[in-house]
């Protein structure tokens, strides 16, 4: 899994490298703090997701593909 830009500003990338990540794909962006800022059901393995309206900060990235789950963190700038 790729995460970029790291720091990001108004937009994340997510690109799942995973020949089954064509199934059902969760990602979910918790805070520091554990709570969901952001979750989305992508309809591909690559997506790009808004992050303009986050604060500054660290955030935690989950993409779970069938019984695969992948975590990533970046920065918001």
């Amino acid at each position: 899994m790729a995460i970029f830009p790291n720091p990001a500003k108004d937009e994340l990338n997510i690109q799942i490298n995973n020949s089954k990540a064509n199934n059902l794909i969760t990602v979910s962006i918790f805070d520091v703090l554990g709570n969901t800022v952001l979750s989305k059901q992508p309809a591909t393995a690559n997506c790009k997701l808004p992050t303009a309206h986050f604060s500054k900060g660290i955030y935690f990235v989950e993409v779970k593909t069938g019984k695969e789950v992948y975590w990533g963190k970046f920065v918001k700038e």
